[in-house]
């Protein structure tokens, strides 16, 4: 709340909170490893890149360190290497499932794990909600699920949730900059995916809190179905007499993000050329680079040359972004998890 009262985060910053593994996934994990430790004795362990106050007062059980401090979404190559299985085998099965599987349970000890295994990073998120008087934030989150697996920063955020208040996370604001700098003075494009309507959303409650009147020539907000908008109903009341400029685009029904653009070149190029407004861009990175494309045809069908046009958008600040690259590992998971004969196989991560 100090922090907070000092004015220090608005809308469009972010907030970094510090996972924990789930404890079934680290208990399976610690019974692959090899059993040459006592479970109950406790150790002292160093994170690169982390200070203390990303772990719980140590020392810690082995459970407690994995937990706190090991990613568990694959195992490293050389954590493959020390199991004898060559990388491009078995690099994308959970670290739980890996060591446990027929001839290499019991082989990796679990020094080696914490020497080998990549650290576990935390999960950015942007806030939805600035209440600089009460000194609060509100952040939605969309819990990763796919088959049995869960993802561990939002299934941890998700169970926070859930339990009684209040609870303390480690987590720590990202002062280093604004990620989206809303300019009030200039016409806004907001265009957002999933949760990447978060920014824009706090945006709008920044706005109405102070009084301002933010020009909004268009919000697109885009999901897959129908159900899965965010905030909908408090995004048009707060569009007020906009509230038309405010679209929902769920992609298996009418289209993506970027076809809203299409559907209204005009507007689009009268926001960002004649009155030379901002575009603003949250979510998937594969909404940026097909908005970007949309935009340089948008500009090619006005005469200009798109691709330049694109870049002069961006020299003079006015294409603001903050997104992300999808799973990194869905696709390779799906295709590692075909070779592998069926008692081995565990569900890929994804949405």
């Amino acid at each position: 709340k100090e922090e907070l009262g000092k004015g220090i985060i608005a809308a469009g910053m972010q907030i970094a909170f510090l996972p924990v593994n789930d404890t079934a996934r680290v208990e399976k994990a610690l019974a692959g490893l090899k059993q040459d430790f006592d479970p109950s004795e406790k150790i002292s362990i160093k994170l690169p890149k982390r200070d203390g106050d990303a772990l719980p007062d140590q020392p810690l059980t082995r459970l407690q360190a994995i937990a706190h401090t090991i990613d568990l979404t694959r195992p490293t190559k050389e954590l493959l290497k020390i199991a004898g299985i060559k990388s491009d085998e078995y690099d994308y099965v959970s670290v739980e499932d890996f060591v446990n599987m027929p001839g290499v349970k019991g082989r990796i000890t679990f020094d080696q794990l914490i020497k080998n295994q990549q650290p576990l990073a935390n999960r950015k998120y942007t806030p939805s909600r600035v209440d600089l008087e009460k000194g609060e934030i509100g952040v939605i989150v969309s819990e990763v699920h796919h088959g049995e697996y869960r993802g561990t920063g939002s299934g941890y955020l998700a169970d926070v949730a859930q339990m009684e208040l209040p609870q303390t996370i480690k987590g720590f604001l990202d002062l280093r900059k604004h990620k989206l700098p809303y300019d009030y003075e200039k016409p806004m494009i907001l265009l957002s995916t999933g949760v990447g309507v978060a920014p824009h959303l706090a945006m709008l409650r920044e706005a109405e809190q102070k009084g301002l009147h933010p020009d909004i020539r268009m919000f697109v907000n885009g999901g897959r179905n129908d159900g899965d908008e965010l905030c909908g109903e408090e995004i048009r009341k707060l569009m007020g007499n906009q509230v038309d400029n405010y679209h929902y685009m769920a992609s298996r029904r009418n289209g993506y993000v970027q076809e809203a653009l299409l559907a209204d070149p005009e507007a689009v190029w009268h926001a960002l050329e004649t009155d030379k407004g901002t575009i603003y861009l949250c979510g998937l990175e594969q909404m940026k680079t097909d908005v970007l494309e949309t935009l340089a045809k948008i500009a090619t069908d006005h005469g200009v040359d798109g691709e330049a046009w694109v870049q002069t958008l961006k020299s003079e600040k006015r294409i603001q972004e903050s997104t992300s690259a999808p799973d990194r590992f869905r696709t390779k998971w799906d295709d590692a998890q075909a070779k592998l004969p069926p008692e081995h196989s565990t569900p890929s991560p994804g949405k």
